[in-house]
């Protein structure tokens, strides 16, 4: 009874064996080009400049800031912290050049930086809150987690 069955030919062997070979090779190399991709984006926001002035109208001050998208992905800004509160506690306003910002909520669906791109926005302080000559911290943060601090001296 064993004697009438047939195996397979070594050649058919070889040939499954290289086939699975190859498909395996073909799914790790997909899994490894997904890793890499992965951890080869990053995030980097660049503050080029910032400058304050009096804003004559509201005796406040505009902190004007452009920054650059330098990085892998595009950067949405979800806040912004003046001396380490949040940028409505203190009474301030963003304008990005067409609308204005009271609250963070509004910030976080308005200000996306593509990559590559520069933007440029102000920062409305207001005047009861803050002093000429007083160095001021603000700080951008992303909704990548990360920060971007810069001081700014009113004049």
């Amino acid at each position: 009874m064993l004697k009438s069955r047939k195996a397979v030919s070594p050649v058919i062997a070889t040939i499954i064996i290289v086939a699975i070979a190859i498909s395996i090779a073909i799914a790790v190399a997909y899994w490894m080009v997904g890793i890499t991709g992965a951890f080869t984006r990053f995030e980097k926001l660049e503050i080029i400049s910032a400058y304050a002035e009096l804003n004559k109208t509201s005796k406040g001050y505009n902190v004007t800031m452009r920054v650059k998208n330098s990085g892998t992905v595009d950067v949405t800004i979800d806040l912004i912290f003046i001396n380490g509160k949040p940028f409505d506690a203190v009474g301030a306003t963003v304008w990005n050049g067409t609308t204005t910002f009271d609250a963070p909520e509004e910030l976080q669906k308005n200000l996306t930086v593509k990559t590559g791109e520069s933007r440029q926005f102000i920062v409305v302080l207001p005047a009861a809150a803050f002093n000429p000559g007083q160095s001021v911290e603000i700080t951008i943060h992303t909704a990548g987690g990360k920060e971007y601090p810069k001081n700014v001296v009113l004049p």
